[in-house]
């Protein structure tokens, strides 16, 4: 199988589509004691955002502080986030945020 050295992007408006992932638990903890990380990946430039987490259930209030950040910094809307990881963060949730 091979792949376009060039994907299109289906953003159009910066911070419509944002990719996330999360990894863990990992067997080694980092010094500071994480166990995870969460990636958040902006759809239309590939620009990547990496967390480290001590606990899986750091996620929503780490991507609500990172939203919150963006959003301040590009002054658009979070309109979609696409998840390719197991767990349970609710989109309905994130509508509320």
């Amino acid at each position: 199988m091979s792949f376009s050295a060039q994907s299109e992007s289906k953003a159009k408006e910066p911070l419509d589509i944002v990719h996330s992932d999360i990894c863990g638990k990992i067997n080694s903890k980092s010094l500071s004691g994480a166990e995870y990380f969460l990636t958040l990946i902006h759809g239309k430039t590939r620009f990547v955002w990496v967390y480290v987490l001590k606990r899986k259930s750091d996620v929503f209030s780490t991507f609500c502080e990172w939203k919150a950040s963006v959003n301040g910094l590009q002054e658009e809307a979070l309109k979609f986030c696409e998840r390719i990881m197991d767990g349970s963060l609710l989109l309905t949730s994130l509508k509320n945020t």
